[in-house]
């Protein structure tokens, strides 16, 4: 099967190079106080796919074996690998993907139970899941489906993971993490507001607030007239139209 090409072929490089990644790796070990470097070979989006990274490692299993060894060599910290259940339905890999992780230096490893054809679509796949979790000695953890506490428990029975990772399920609601759904319209955007000057606090004000526009939609869901404030959204660009977004919704909602 020939590798996916994006329109472009600029040298943009989000990580199929071991050299390139290893020298990633280095910059982020120094910059950061993070315990653990993780190598995302699960990402579908078009930009990642289609430049031969991301998921597209799983077409090349040679070649994502040589970055995560260059990454592993490089740093003095654990390595972790992300990948998917396989790059579609006619190459489902996850578990040679699995022990070539294993044998590359990984020392721990996460698999998202869908393909990349399949996106975010349909259902994880969770005997694929539980096969990884047999086929390797290093700690596994599973992804897909997690949308509360009791679902994130049944996903580790059925599949012997030590770990749950919560993706897509926690945008505009960090209340999952608690067990619990907001009280209000207006700890919603109480919690957009902080989301934002914590951003800020690292990007700026300008780019926190630009990103806060793709936030405050997803903090939207279920309140009254989302979808006419979710376009009204892209005018937030200061710390101050942020402030008039929300209570815009504060006021529409008490009518």
């Amino acid at each position: 099967m020939p590798l996916p090409q994006t329109k472009s072929l600029r040298r943009r490089r989000f990580g199929s190079e071991p050299d390139f990644c290893a020298e990633g790796a280095r910059i982020a070990a120094e910059l950061s106080s993070a315990d653990v470097i993780d190598i995302n070979m699960g990402c579908p989006m078009p930009k990642i796919a289609g430049n031969r990274e991301g998921a597209s490692l799983m077409l090349d299993p040679k070649r994502a074996s040589r970055v995560i060894s260059a990454v592993v060599a490089a740093i003095d910290r654990p390595v972790t690998v992300k990948f998917r259940k396989g790059y579609d339905s006619e190459h489902v890999n996850c578990v040679e993907f699995a022990r070539m992780c294993e044998a590359s230096g990984a020392s721990a490893i996460c698999i998202h139970g869908r393909t990349r054809e399949q996106m975010y679509s349909g259902l994880a796949d969770l005997d694929a899941m539980a096969a990884v979790v047999a086929a390797v000695k290093i700690p596994v953890m599973v992804n897909g489906d997690v949308t509360d506490l009791a679902s994130a428990e049944r996903l580790l029975e059925y599949t012997g993971a030590g770990f749950a990772l919560v993706g897509r399920a926690t945008l505009g609601n960090p209340w999952l993490f608690a067990g619990r759904e907001p009280s209000s319209v207006e700890e919603k955007l109480e919690m957009l507001r902080r989301q934002t000057r914590y951003a800020s606090e690292v990007k700026g004000e300008r780019v926190a607030c630009v990103e806060a526009r793709k936030h405050a939609a997803w903090y939207l869901k279920g309140v009254r007239n989302a979808a006419a404030w979710r376009q009204k959204a892209n005018d937030i660009c200061s710390f101050s139209t942020l402030d008039a977004f929300c209570s815009g919704v504060s006021a529409d909602c008490e009518e």
